[in-house]
C-alpha cells in the first residue's frame, strides 16, 4: 500500500533552488533512509512530505486516514515540564487524561521511565526519547524524523536506532529518517534515498545503494567504514560476501573465516 506520494516537488528558498522535480513513492512498513550532503535539500523534502511546509510546485497525496507525525532536528521543550507533562502537551486538551496510560506506555518502550524528571535535566538521548513519544502520542502509520542521532554520542545513537526498530516492529509504522552517517543508515533502513543538488539520484535497498561506490564519492558521501574494510579484505583473497555494511555483520562474516581456518 502506498502511504504517501510525492510528485513533480520543487523549492526554492530566494531564488536559489533547493529541490528540483523530485518525485518518490512511500509504502507501508518502509523503514528510509533519506542521505546527502548539507544543501541538497534533505530537510526541505522531509517538511513538505510532513505538511510543514507547502511546495514551490508540484503535489503531496496521502493516503485516506492516513497521519504522518514530524520530529525535528532540534525539538522545542518546555523548561519546566516533566517528561510525562511534555508528552502529554502534544495530545488534544480534551483526551489528555485519557492519555496518560498510553503516553507512560510509549515512554516505557523508548527506554524512559523517569516521568516525572524535569525534560531540562534530561541527556540529549533521553530528550530524543522524550521527543519521539511526543510525536507517537497521538497514533501515526508515517514517522518522520530530521536527523534523530544528531549532537549523540555512539552509545546513544546505538540506542536510538535500537528504539526506533523496536517502534517500527511493535507498531507497523512506517519510518523516514534523515541522517549524515552511512552507519546508521545501514543499521535502520531497508531503502536509501540519495539525494544531490535537489534530485534523487539513487533509490534502492541498502545492498543496491551501497555497491554505487563511485556515484556515492562523486556526490560526497561514502559506504560505511567496515563496507570499505571488507572490500579490501575481499581483494586480499578472504571469501566474503559483497552485503556487508554493518560491525554486527562484519563480525559474524570474520568470524565464519576464522572458524573455517
Amino acid at each position: 500500500m502506498v502511504l504517501l506520494s510525492a510528485q513533480n516537488i520543487s523549492m526554492s528558498y530566494s531564488e536559489r533552488p533547493l529541490l528540483n522535480d523530485v518525485s518518490l513513492f512511500i509504502d507501508d512498513s518502509d523503514k528510509i533512509g533519506l542521505i546527502g550532503i548539507n544543501g541538497t535539500g534533505n530537510s526541505t523534502l522531509l517538511k513538505i512530505l510532513a505538511n510543514v511546509e507547502k511546495p514551490g510546485a508540484g503535489t503531496i497525496t496521502t493516503a485516506s486516514g492516513v497521519r504522518v507525525a514530524y520530529l525535528p532536528q532540534n525539538p522545542d521543550f518546555g523548561d519546566d515540564k516533566t517528561v510525562i507533562e511534555q508528552v502529554l502537551s502534544s495530545a488534544n486538551p480534551s483526551q489528555q487524561e485519557l492519555k496518560l496510560y498510553e503516553a507512560k506506555s510509549i515512554l516505557t518502550k523508548l527506554g524512559m521511565t523517569e516521568f516525572d524528571k524535569k525534560v531540562n535535566l534530561l541527556s540529549g538521548g533521553q530528550k530524543k526519547r522524550v521527543a519521539i513519544a511526543a510525536a507517537l502520542i497521538t497514533p501515526c502509520e508515517l514517522l518522520i524524523l530530521d536527523e534523530p542521532t544528531a549532537g549523540l554520542d555512539p552509545k546513544g545513537r546505538d540506542e536510538i536506532l535500537g528504539e526506533l526498530y523496536k517502534l517500527h516492529k511493535s507498531y507497523n509504522m512506517t519510518i523516514i529518517l534523515v541522517s549524515h552517517s552511512m552507519e546508521d543508515v545501514a543499521k535502520v533502513a531497508d531503502r536509501i534515498l540519495v539525494m544531490d543538488k535537489g534530485k534523487c539520484v539513487l533509490d534502492g535497498t541498502p545492498k543496491e545503494i551501497f555497491k554505487e561506490v563511485e556515484t556515492l564519492e562523486n556526490v560526497g558521501l561514502a559506504v560505511p567504514q567496515v563496507t570499505y574494510l571488507m572490500r579490501e579484505l575481499k581483494k586480499r583473497g578472504f571469501e566474503l560476501p559483497d552485503d556487508v555494511f554493518t560491525l554486527e555483520q562484519a563480525k559474524k562474516e570474520l568470524l565464519r573465516i576464522l572458524a573455517k581456518n
